[in-house]
């Protein structure tokens, strides 16, 4: 089975880019029929030794930035022709809707609830655009995953029709980090 995992992220966003390239390699482990492909702006900085192929869209202008990513987005499926394309979810606008009225096979990760994530950072237009557009772009996918099932089933509702819902958490590559020396630190205490 053909795997395309797919994001829209930007690469100032390094935490997230790690998180993404452990989740990569843990789905090739499992999938050697796996590819990864990240899609979003670079910073100088950026390291290009990851387990995905990293796409850069800065040399076109913000406002254009949804539309790039997903045809971009389109024209990689045309390509790969994946059994299955695990795509973290973007965010919905008109882009999204006709990229979904396009492709029959993809399910949703989702990372938070967004349109009240949208309403609390004050981003009136994408909040919108969620409100109009993401139900219909939900209900289109194969399935929902959720990193908490709090997420899950409030994507479920949204999308107002019976889907495959899965529970992903978050977590981290444990061989990154010494966490035994994170357990037995002892805490630094100044009293005045």
């Amino acid at each position: 089975m053909k795997l395309l995992y797919l994001a829209f992220v930007e690469a100032v966003l390094k935490q997230v880019l790690d998180k993404i390239n452990d989740q990569i390699i843990a789905m090739k482990k499992y999938n050697k029929n796996t590819i990864g492909v990240v899609i979003g702006r670079k910073t100088p900085d950026f390291n290009d030794n990851n387990a995905f192929y990293y796409i850069d869209t800065s040399g076109y202008a913000e406002t254009r930035q949804k539309e790039v990513k997903t045809l971009i987005a389109m024209e990689i499926l045309s390509i790969l022709k994946p059994d299955i394309v695990y795509f973290r979810y973007p965010g919905s606008d008109k882009f999204i809707l006709k990229f979904m009225q396009n492709i029959d096979n993809i399910v949703f990760e989702h990372q938070t609830k967004e349109i009240n994530e949208r309403a609390l950072v004050h981003d009136k237009k994408r909040a919108l655009n969620e409100k109009k557009f993401g139900g219909k772009c939900i209900s289109m996918a194969k399935g929902i995953i959720g990193v908490t099932e709090e997420i899950a089933l409030y994507e479920l509702k949204r999308a107002g029709k019976k889907l495959p819902v899965y529970v992903l958490p978050n977590g981290i590559n444990v061989k990154k980090y010494n966490l035994k020396r994170l357990l037995y630190r002892s805490p630094n205490f100044r009293l005045l």
